[in-house]
C-alpha cells in the first residue's frame, strides 16, 4: 500500500489554531527583545552606519539558531513557514532596532559629559616678557565648556557693543525692600467671632475677640406687649467698613410674648411669622428675606443655629459655648454676611425666642 504525501491544504487543517496563536506571539517577542537589545548595545559601542546594522544581523542570526534549537531542529512543527520564519525579523522589528540605536548613541555619546562635544576647552595663557603691547593680553587659563558663541573665547574682553549697551532697569515696578502692602482690617480675615454673654434671648450682649461692643439686645418696654431692640454698636461696626444696612430693628410682640411684627430702622414692618418661614413641614429650617432682596435659611438645632445663602454657603454659625468658658454662645460670621449682619442677629434672635418658647 503506496502513501501519499497531504497537500498543503490538507496540512494546514491539521493544526491546531490556539497553538499556531501561542506560538506566533511567543515568537514575536522573542524577536522583539532581541532587536531592541541589538540596538541598545549598538548605540552604547557608539557604532555607526553598517557597523550596527552588521550587529542587528548576527543578533538575528543568533536568535534564529536558539529559536531552531528550542524547536528541536524541527521548526516547521511549531511554527508555520519553517526556518524561514525564524530568520525573518519582521519590518516592525527593524524600525525597533533602529529607534533603541539611535536613543542609546545619543544619551552615551551626544549628552554624556564626556563625549567631546561636551568636554571643556582650556583657554591657552600667553603671556608677554616686556610690557604689553596694544595687541596682546594677559589672559588667565580657565576650563570652560565650549558654547557656541559670535564673540572669541576671551573672559576679559567684553565687546564695545556691550560695554555701551545701559543696564537694564529692575522688572519689578517696586523695589524689593518695600513694606508689603497690608490689607484693610476688614479683607484681613475671612470670618468674625462674636461672644455672646447672658443665655437670656431676650437680653443679651455680642463682644468680638477684642471685647469690642457689637450688638447689644434688651427689652425696651412691656406694657402691655413686650417691645425689643437689637442694637449695633459703633464701637465693633466702625472696624468694618463693608458693614450695611439698618443700625437697629425693633420686635413687637403680641399678647403673652406671642409672635408680633418687626421692624429695620424706618422700613415697612414685616410679620414674624415671615421672618421666619418654612417650606416643608417636617423641616427645622426657616427662610427670611433680607433687604437686599435675596432669601436666607437658618438651620435650626438646639445647641447650634447655621445661616446659609442661595448657594449654600454658611455666612453665619451660632453655637452654644463649653462650661469652662465665660461667655453663653459665640456667633462666627463670614466677610460675606457683613452687608446683612443686622438682619442675621435680629433672626437669629428670633428663632431662639421660637425655641424657647415653643412656637411653631
Amino acid at each position: 500500500m503506496s502513501t501519499t504525501t497531504p497537500s498543503a491544504e490538507a496540512a494546514a487543517q491539521l493544526l491546531f489554531p490556539p497553538n499556531v496563536q501561542y506560538n506566533n506571539s511567543r515568537l514575536y517577542t522573542v524577536k522583539f527583545l532581541s532587536s531592541c537589545f541589538a540596538g541598545a548595545v549598538a548605540g552604547v559601542l557608539g557604532l555607526e552606519n553598517t557597523l550596527g546594522f552588521a550587529l542587528f544581523i548576527l543578533s538575528t542570526l543568533f536568535t534564529a539558531a536558539c529559536l531552531y534549537l528550542k524547536c528541536r531542529s524541527r521548526p516547521a512543527k511549531y511554527v508555520p513557514g519553517g526556518w524561514w520564519e525564524l530568520v525573518n525579523p519582521g519590518q516592525e522589528n527593524i524600525f525597533s532596532f533602529v529607534l533603541v540605536w539611535t536613543l542609546f548613541y545619543g544619551i552615551v555619546h551626544e549628552y554624556h559629559p564626556s563625549s567631546p562635544s561636551c568636554r571643556p576647552v582650556t583657554a591657552t595663557v600667553t603671556e608677554s616678557e616686556g610690557p604689553p603691547s596694544a595687541n596682546s593680553q594677559q589672559r588667565t587659563a580657565l576650563d570652560l565648556p565650549y558654547l557656541p558663541s559670535p564673540f572669541p573665547l576671551n573672559p576679559l574682553f567684553v565687546p564695545p557693543a556691550v560695554q555701551s549697551c545701559p543696564p537694564s532697569p529692575s522688572p519689578l515696578p517696586y523695589p524689593l525692600s518695600a513694606s508689603p502692602i497690608i490689607p484693610p482690617p476688614s479683607m484681613a480675615s475671612s470670618t468674625y467671632s462674636l461672644l455672646q454673654f447672658s443665655a437670656d434671648p431676650w437680653n443679651a450682649r455680642f463682644e468680638d475677640l477684642e471685647s469690642r461692643l457689637a450688638f447689644t439686645v434688651t427689652m425696651v418696654d412691656e406694657n402691655p406687649n413686650l417691645i425689643m431692640k437689637i442694637a449695633r454698636e459703633a464701637p465693633w461696626a466702625q472696624q468694618h467698613p463693608d458693614i450695611m444696612g439698618p443700625s437697629n430693628s425693633y420686635l413687637y410682640f403680641g399678647p403673652n410674648r406671642t409672635p408680633g411684627h418687626l421692624i429695620y430702622g424706618n422700613s415697612t414692618y414685616h410679620t414674624m411669622a415671615q421672618a421666619r418661614h418654612k417650606k416643608k413641614e417636617s423641616s427645622t429650617s426657616r427662610y427670611f428675606w433680607a433687604q437686599n432682596g435675596k432669601e436666607y435659611k437658618w438651620r435650626v438645632a438646639p445647641q447650634r443655629l447655621e445661616c446659609v445663602d442661595s448657594k449654600g454657603n454658611v455666612i453665619a454659625l451660632w453655637e452654644t459655648s463649653q462650661l469652662a468658658d465665660p461667655f453663653a454662645a459665640k456667633l462666627t460670621i463670614k466677610h460675606a454676611a457683613l452687608p446683612i449682619i443686622t438682619e442675621i442677629v435680629t433672626t437669629l434672635t428670633l428663632n431662639r425666642i421660637a425655641q424657647v418658647s415653643n412656637w411653631q
